[in-house]
């Protein structure tokens, strides 16, 4: 015999609110053993979700989070009849969709992907390497995450057909799983076609504990082209050959000056690097030197740059929130 579909569903909510289940016929109050839902750090958000993000497509805030229109796979397993019952009672069409009628079977999950364009218009500076790739699907990828409306208003997905927003309160009846990027549509009508959202950018927690606690690995580069990522285990980094702007998720970089002139890197806005430590090495012996940036009015040292000249003349900069500092 099987745990009954009531069980099943007690199970699961007491869990969803810091419960065990020890009694069905005990609610969530009277239950006093604790459990939870358990995840590991490499699915946990690193950095601070801002309240406020950018409402323009492709658009990346603090350097954390992306707006995207996702584009959507059907899920050929989701496919039945919306009407009728099934586990003695509990509706397939769920609240009976009234003004919309029973429908033939059709496809009531879907999968959320990159855009097929996505490497061209984000401005992502990770597009094209991990996992941020075109047409790159999000149920499976474990580092590709929605940000969930628990983080504010600003963060609810919207689901659109191809003519114009299905609304919440329309009844189709829709639901968004921001962690397995699947959208589940209850009441079929409208066909979707896209879902908009936020795409979680920023370091997860096992990356950020490795960099605050001073791991870098071992360099392993053997040959650089202009902006390479290296094997750096665990820890934001890029190689280059070029002016680059280094974001906050990123922690050393490594630039080859293969001319006289200078190469410049700049830094993060202060505000949002509070805190954290950043490393530019000058990777060569030539006579080119690094000059190190900061944005806006903000100063290294008291002054408006900082150069490296010398060869394999590396530096660390911290900041106040304000201003950068050299250690």
């Amino acid at each position: 015999m099987a745990v009954t579909l009531k069980n099943k569903l007690l199970i699961a909510y007491k869990k969803l609110v810091g419960k065990s289940h020890t009694n069905s016929q005990f609610d969530d109050v009277n239950e006093s053993i604790a459990s939870s839902i358990q995840i590991g750090a490499d699915k946990v958000f690193g950095e601070t979700i801002p309240e406020s993000p950018s409402t323009i497509l492709y658009d990346i805030t603090d350097d954390v989070v992306e707006r995207i229109d996702f584009e959507l796979e059907p899920l050929l397993l989701s496919q039945y009849t919306a009407n009728g019952s099934v586990n003695g009672g509990i509706e397939d069409d769920g609240d009976g969709a009234p003004n919309l009628g029973d429908f033939s079977s059709g496809y009531h999950a879907y999968v959320l992907r990159l855009p097929s364009d996505y490497e061209s218009n984000s401005s992502n500076p990770r597009k094209g390497t991990s996992q941020f790739l075109n047409n790159q699907q999000l149920s499976g990828s474990k580092r590709l995450q929605l940000i969930p409306s628990t983080y504010g208003i600003n963060y609810i997905p919207s689901v659109s057909h191809a003519g114009g927003i299905i609304s919440p309160l329309d009844e189709e009846n829709y639901h968004v799983d921001t962690f397995s990027g699947i959208l589940f549509i209850q009441d079929i009508d409208r066909i979707p076609t896209k879902v908009s959202g936020y795409l979680y950018i920023g370091r997860y927690t096992d990356e950020k504990v490795t960099v605050e606690t001073g791991s870098f690995g071992t360099f392993e580069a053997t040959t650089v082209s202009a902006s390479t990522y290296i094997n750096l285990p665990e820890l934001e980094r890029v190689i280059t050959n070029k002016n680059y702007s280094l974001s906050t998720t990123e922690r050393a970089i490594f630039v080859t000056n293969e001319a006289s002139s200078s190469i410049t890197v700049t830094l993060p806005n202060a505000a949002s690097a509070e805190s954290r430590e950043y490393h530019i090495t000058k990777a060569d012996s030539r006579t080119g030197f690094v000059l190190i940036v900061p944005k806006n009015s903000e100063l290294v040292n008291g002054k408006t740059q900082f150069g490296l000249h010398g060869p394999y003349q590396s530096v660390t900069l911290i900041t106040d929130g304000t201003d950068w500092y050299v250690f």
